[in-house]
């Protein structure tokens, strides 16, 4: 890894170093342009990647954004599915990735996850069918790059919250 790699990764741990994720800058800086892009509604999408060997980070290596079936306003998101499953399937089968959980932004709001997102999550980490135990959100917040967005990691796990930070 060279200086400019290390330069742009960014990493978060919780407090009892149990959980992290690494995620590229390009990645966050795409995030935050779907954000701008569509405030003053609610947007989000999927963190697709892998975890490191000991399964305690989860390494984020793409992204999706909201699909065309998503809906939204100011205050709600609902990701869409269209055709998720099939580059979810694509990933799975050649070992490039898989779903580590999801991403949205509160505009004009904080990063802090609402009853609805926590409730979500909860309901994802206890899916048979999700097949992920312990999702990472990440929320955006703000308006605009130059009034400044913010964000915020954390992991859900056995009805417990964990902020990376």
């Amino acid at each position: 890894m060279t200086i400019q790699d290390k330069i742009s990764i960014a990493e978060f741990w919780s407090a009892d170093h149990r959980f992290g994720i690494r995620l590229n800058l390009s990645h966050i800086r795409r995030m935050t342009l779907q954000c701008t892009r569509s405030y003053p509604n609610e947007t989000g999408g999927i963190l697709i990647g892998l975890y490191n060997s000991n399964y305690d980070c989860a390494e984020v290596t793409d992204i999706f954004c909201a699909t065309r079936d998503s809906k939204k306003g100011k205050t709600w998101f609902l990701r869409g599915v269209h055709g998720l499953q099939n580059k979810l399937n694509e990933l799975w089968i050649r070992q490039k990735g898989y779903y580590l959980g999801e991403w949205h932004f509160h505009p004009g709001g904080t990063p802090i996850p609402s009853q609805i997102d926590m409730n979500q999550m909860f309901s994802i980490s206890s899916s048979s069918r999700v097949h992920c135990p312990e999702p990472t959100l990440i929320i955006f917040a703000g308006t605009n790059p130059i009034e400044g967005i913010s964000y915020r990691a954390y992991v859900f796990s056995k009805r417990k919250i964990f902020e990376l930070a």
